[in-house]
């Protein structure tokens, strides 16, 4: 009886050894996340921009304007992602915390808001941006934009209907 008792006693630590490494890389995991999340938005308009404008021979002149674009928007990109990044954060913790469903809605209505706020933002710099480039440049663009959809496209039909 003792030998079992013993094991058993091995087993449990074990146990609670491997539940608090885990909770402690946990915590860590989800610093790291909130960090990256943090970056992410801004790092994300970047990647977005470099994809939207990479590969068009862009003269200096019109690097130097796209700058000048960007930089009087600044703020305004900031304040968009900072509040996105926040409500994200408050919908995954009512996720994870049980929280009613109107309160998830009303998190959720809080994301799409947000969301909505980063498409019109979105939609002006591009337009001013498109303002900058060749009609060349633009077709390039254009066909570009034809391809990701037809790639897209056949993701849908890969998933089914």
């Amino acid at each position: 009886m003792k030998r079992h008792r013993k094991a058993m006693v091995a087993m449990v630590a074990v146990v609670l050894l491997v539940v608090s490494v885990a909770a402690a890389a946990n915590a860590q995991n989800a610093r790291r996340n909130l960090q990256i999340q943090r970056q992410g938005a801004k790092q994300k308009v970047m990647l977005r921009l470099r994809a939207f404008l990479g590969g068009l021979d862009l003269t200096q002149q019109q690097k130097d304007q796209v700058k000048t674009t960007l930089a009087g928007h600044k703020s305004d990109i900031q304040a968009v992602a900072r509040q996105n990044v926040q409500d994200r954060l408050a919908l995954r913790n009512a996720i994870v915390g049980g929280a009613a469903n109107s309160d998830l809605k009303a998190a959720f209505d809080k994301v799409k808001e947000d969301e909505w706020g980063a498409v019109t933002l979105r939609t002006t710099i591009t337009a001013e941006i498109k303002q900058i480039l060749t009609p060349d440049q633009q077709a390039r663009i254009q066909q570009r934009i034809g391809k990701v959809d037809t790639r897209i496209q056949n993701r849908l039909n890969r998933i089914g209907k």
